[in-house]
């Protein structure tokens, strides 16, 4: 979804993702990247998230608990702009992103 103001096309974009034990990238960098929500479907396992590959259950930025009953399992990165992996730990752990970002029409 796009919508001119002031000269930048206000953009959507969402998807899922399936961490495991190897990184997965979640999204890329986007210099005008406004806003990030990422979150973890799975009921018992836990994400972790991180700028790079080399992120690890022990190592990482951030971390999402699971999405059991009741539970709103996410992590609002607000405007960060770089890329972002995952891992979980346990394998097919699904999680769904949302960003919302700029871009100068050319």
């Amino acid at each position: 979804m796009a919508m001119n103001l002031d000269g930048y096309d206000k953009i959507t974009a969402d998807g899922t993702f399936t961490a495991g034990a190897a990184a997965v990238l979640v999204v890329a960098s986007r210099p005008g990247r406004k806003k990030l929500l990422v979150q973890n479907r799975h009921a018992t396992q836990i994400i972790y998230l991180g700028p790079t590959s080399a992120v690890t259950t022990s190592a990482y930025a951030w971390k999402i608990i699971p999405a059991g009953a009741g539970v709103r399992a996410e992590v609002d990165l607000g405007g960060y702009s770089g890329a972002l992996y995952a891992i979980a730990d346990g394998a097919s752990t699904v999680g769904t992103f949302f960003e919302g970002y700029e871009h100068r029409p050319s």
